[in-house]
């Protein structure tokens, strides 16, 4: 009864994946199914190989890597080989642009997909997901943001701006099509670095 179930889930899962078309992660090796928790190995052929691995999360696949998490730990497998580029990681982002943001216990780091590492430890108390070339980042309490090579574009004088709900959103800060929301007090607006 638990296979049969099993593999309901798992062709429901290729059902909802298909529906929404197959994404790139597909023609490079691994996906994850709709809950993001079970990460599938694929042939160029569409013919699934091996079991499904489930994780306790997975992000979805980028720039020909995968993001899981597994024992509270994440990391980073090389969709065409299946190898682990980084393990032992507190905290991981989808890899854009060339670039992931990871934590572990010494603190932040830039991670690239050439296995290169950018060590953002002691300077932030949090940073952001790389989006458009620029990342957000959080000095004693105030919000700037850096680009990929650590180096500070717009200097940290924000605050963290306001969601829907009334609270401060860390996930706000990113750019998106060349602007990013910030708030300074009680006013709210969006910047853009090129302006």
């Amino acid at each position: 009864m638990r296979k049969l179930l099993f593999l309901s889930l798992l062709i429901l899962a290729f059902v909802v994946e298909a529906s929404s078309g197959f994404p790139e992660t597909v023609r490079s090796g691994f996906f994850t199914t709709a809950a993001c928790r079970s990460v599938v190995l694929m042939q160029q052929n569409g013919r699934v190989f091996g079991k499904p691995v489930l994780y306790e999360s997975a992000c979805p696949s980028s720039d020909g890597f995968i993001a899981v998490k597994s024992n509270g730990r994440w990391s980073y497998l090389d969709c065409a080989t299946g190898q682990i580029l980084r393990a032992g990681l507190t905290d991981a982002s989808r890899f854009r642009g060339g670039v992931a943001r990871i934590k572990d216990e010494q603190g932040w780091a830039f991670l690239f997909t050439d296995g290169r590492e950018l060590d953002l430890a002691g300077e932030y108390s949090y940073v952001g997901i790389p989006k458009d070339g620029l990342c957000s980042v959080v000095m004693d309490g105030k919000v700037g943001f850096i680009d990929h090579e650590g180096k500070i574009v717009i200097p940290p004088k924000f605050d963290v701006p306001f969601g829907r709900d009334g609270r401060e959103h860390l996930n706000l800060l990113w750019f998106n099509e060349g602007y990013c929301i910030v708030r300074e007090g009680s006013a709210q607006f969006f910047i853009n670095p090129e302006a």
